[in-house]
């Protein structure tokens, strides 16, 4: 890596440990410590040949597969709490960040793309309805036990985050009015957040499904009537 930059193992493992961190904070029984140190940036191992770093994917896999079962057997009477392991913040303020976080990573797609932001942007979404379906589940399941303060959070950070679709598809088509738009892109939405009840296929199969059918479904809406 450049000087002062972690390299792409040292940040398999900074992932691998926060998907621990947060699994940690849902549980209720205690887990083991992870298996690597320090905390936040774990070091590389000394030998660090293809076995290695093939057991380190295995150990990020693992982490990420673990999270995504605490988060699906997670209670959402227990959202307005803060876990035992915190220090500040509640378990409905900790869901929150994924609503910043596709609203951080749609604007950047925005920023970068170029000519193919609507692309990118599907592109950014079906990952995370592939990768992080769990967490799809549980905001349809449990925002109703957020507090109305983070439920007013979510709903925000939501609508900015459609506003950056809507902003784009108008772009790319600009006979559509606002309304027309917005409906087109929470219709396209619902589709890619199907995968709790669609993702069966292997993941990059269903990842080209969900690409393609967002695509058409955003470029096949009528233009708005005059």
């Amino acid at each position: 890596p450049a000087p002062g930059r972690s390299s792409i193992w040292r940040l398999t493992l900074h992932v691998a440990y926060w998907k621990y961190t947060i699994r940690r904070h849902l549980v209720t029984a205690p887990i083991p410590r992870f298996s690597r140190s320090p905390a936040n940036f774990p070091r590389v191992p000394a030998r660090a040949d293809d076995a290695a770093w093939q057991a380190d994917r295995a150990l990020l896999a693992q982490e990420h597969r673990l999270l995504n079962e605490a988060i699906e057997s997670f209670d959402g009477k227990r959202l307005g709490r803060i876990p035992v392991a915190g220090k500040k913040w509640t378990f409905g303020e900790m869901l929150i960040g994924i609503s910043e976080y596709l609203l951080d990573g749609g604007r950047k797609v925005a920023v970068v793309a170029g000519d193919e932001v609507l692309e990118r942007l599907v592109e950014f979404h079906a990952r995370f309805a592939v990768d992080d379906r769990a967490l799809i589940t549980v905001h349809f399941r449990d925002l109703v036990h957020a507090t109305e303060q983070d439920q007013r959070t979510v709903r925000t950070l939501q609508a900015r985050y459609v506003t950056v679709w809507v902003d784009e598809l108008i772009r790319e088509q600009p006979d559509h009015d606002r309304s027309t738009a917005r409906a087109t892109v929470q219709a396209t939405f619902g589709l890619i957040n199907s995968t709790p009840h669609s993702g069966a296929l292997p993941r990059q199969q269903m990842l080209d499904i969900l690409t393609r059918l967002a695509l058409a479904a955003l470029r096949s809406v009528p233009d708005s009537p005059a």
